[in-house]
């Protein structure tokens, strides 16, 4: 072999032996550490085999679908389908335990409602909300003393004398100016479709905001648009081969404190997407931009509870949450022998958070539910005639049915579609729990720490169930087996149908709402099950009510029909189009 050769088969051959000793352990010892770093799956269970090549393990495939413009969350969800197992692991993060991904509804309610003890809030979704609301109950575990004191505080604004004697009559309220706005946009575009999602994004923050601080010194920003439109668009002169063409109306620009309120929401759904939340968060605070939403946010609270401890002082009615809030506080200081704080961390983040929590979710289920309705003409017709007949007295005098009717009357058609609605479109796609000790699922060991992602889509819900042994399961829910909710019927299970909540009545009468027809967690279960449920679904009955009453939703051109998807703080439709006329 010439010297040449040599030197290329040996580059260390030439070196002082002390010194090609130094380099080569540097080499081992960094393919070591790069060994020791690849991810490390749970034995078992289905993973991507290209994900253990890279210390990035699947955050690489996740990097170029972001890159591309598509959906991370999606990928989780699609993961069970992709191994054809109902529970999967992924990498998500670098230098991390795997995460699983578990497609069964009914261990995913097993562990939700019966396994308390075994599974928690996992702390990556505590860290996605924690960088924007600390102190909120969200973002404690089961287990922090503080997370009872703050449900403590909040504790009456899910009771059925402040749903329907403070939040029902706001919401009502407000619901009739989104009416006259829409009213007069339908008379406008002249049945041209137009852009719908920032009108309900703003009629939602105003119910929320009003119920959470009272009428505080801000005007309704449903009533200052709509003055705005009438006073600047003049009524459509349509053209041939306009009809499908969208009708442009005035930008409905959010104010201070919904911008403010606008970008934490985005801020806690990117956070969801990053490998390190927390850090993510850390990172994003300082960002002037950032800073000044914080300002905004804190100036905002300030000014209402100082507007709410003045009615206190003044022996006003109470009439929002920030009022039953001031008085739980008053009450738990004087149990406490100590003087009451307003202006806590835990009061101000319960605050904002009911009010986020109110907003988003309530605005993206509406916006899907509007889209369901304009491409089913059926459900439609049938919700609509459904309502003639409940509220038929209305129908009579020629007037909308009042608040005491709504709350007072059954529509179980109506229940069935805000249902189906939520199963098929619901606002959040998965729930994430830790498991906080060693345990088993479907058979397989599962150590302490380990984070547990639960789609609430997909098979079991939205798709055909993944056979699985009886004797796999956990002894919890083999021994409520019996107590099960219904089933689906799996060639349809993907299909928006509304009856599928109905059932006959006693002596085959009328069709009956069935709240336990089949799968379905949208609001989760057990302790850390949605805490805004019942206000949710006081809000959706009103809101669908009034709307579907005042108002037909034609059929829209393909290309403003579309159900993608879009993922901020909650799945929400790309794009929100509607063609509206009066009911008749």
């Amino acid at each position: 072999m010439s010297s040449v050769s040599l030197d290329l088969a040996y580059p260390f051959a030439r070196l002082p032996f002390a010194a090609s000793a130094v380099i080569i352990g540097l080499l081992s010892a960094l393919y070591l550490a790069y060994q020791w770093a690849l991810p490390k799956p749970l034995p078992g269970i289905p993973y991507n085999q290209d994900a253990l090549k890279t210390i990035l393990g699947d955050a690489a495939e996740l990097q170029q679908i972001k890159k591309a413009g598509g959906r991370p969350r999606a990928w989780i969800n699609l993961q069970t389908a992709r191994h054809n197992s109902p529970l999967v692991q992924a990498f998500l993060a670098p230098l991390s335990k795997p995460i699983l991904i578990l497609s069964d509804f009914r261990e995913s309610q097993d562990i939700l409602l019966r396994r308390g003890k075994e599974f928690d809030r996992g702390p990556r979704h505590l860290e996605n909300f924690s960088g924007v609301i600390p102190w909120h109950h969200i973002c404690m575990s089961t287990s922090n003393p503080q997370f009872k004191a703050n449900r403590e505080l909040v504790k009456d604004l899910m009771t059925p004398h402040f749903l329907n004697t403070v939040s029902g009559p706001e919401i009502y309220s407000n619901a009739q100016n989104f009416i006259e706005l829409w009213k007069l946009k339908a008379q406008l575009a002249g049945g041209r479709p137009f852009k719908a999602e920032d009108d309900l994004h703003t009629m939602t923050f105003d119910i929320i905001k009003v119920v959470a601080l009272g009428e505080g010194d801000n005007q309704s920003m449903t009533v200052l648009y709509t003055d705005l439109v009438r006073s600047t668009v003049s009524k459509s002169q349509d053209a041939p081969g306009a009809l499908d063409e969208p009708f442009a109306f005035p930008e409905n620009k959010p104010n201070v404190d919904l911008r403010a309120h606008i970008a934490q929401q985005e801020a806690v759904g990117a956070a969801a997407t990053q490998p390190f939340p927390g850090l993510f968060h850390k990172i994003n605070n300082r960002k002037s931009a950032m800073k000044e939403v914080y300002a905004a946010k804190f100036s905002m609270l300030d000014r209402q509870v100082s507007l709410g401890t003045k009615r206190m002082e003044a022996g006003a009615e109470v009439k929002s949450a920030l009022d039953y809030m001031i008085q739980r506080e008053l009450a738990s200081a004087k149990k406490a022998d100590r003087a009451p704080v307003f202006n806590s961390p835990s009061m101000y983040d319960e605050l904002y958070g009911y009010i986020g929590a109110g907003h988003e979710t309530s605005s993206t289920t509406l916006q899907w539910g509007l889209k369901h309705l304009a491409a089913d003409q059926r459900v439609q017709n049938i919700l609509r005639a459904s309502l003639r007949a409940a509220y038929a007295e209305a129908v009579s005098e020629e007037r909308q049915p009042t608040f005491a009717e709504i709350i007072k009357t059954q529509v179980p058609y109506l229940d069935a579609v805000v249902e189906e609605i939520l199963r098929v479109s619901g606002p959040v796609r998965t729930l994430f729990r830790s498991a906080t000790v060693d345990t088993t699922i479907l058979g397989h060991h599962i150590p302490k720490g380990t984070q547990i992602f639960l789609p609430v889509t997909g098979p079991s819900f939205t798709a055909p169930a993944f056979p699985i042994e009886e004797s796999l399961r956990s002894p919890s829910s083999q021994s409520h087996k019996k107590t099960m909710r219904g089933t689906w019927d799996e060639s349809n299970a993907a299909d928006f149908v509304p009856e599928r909540w109905l059932q006959l009545g006693e002596h085959g009468g009328t069709h009956a709402f069935d709240s336990q027809a089949g799968p379905m967690l949208a609001f989760s279960l057990g302790i850390r099950g949605c805490f805004g449920r019942r206000l949710a679904y006081l809000q959706l009955r009103i809101l669908m009510t009034l709307i579907v009453w005042n108002f037909e939703f034609g059929s829209l051109p393909e290309e403003l029909n579309s159900f993608d998807a879009v993922d901020s703080l909650t799945t929400k439709p790309i794009k929100c189009f509607v063609r509206l006329a009066e009911a008749q």
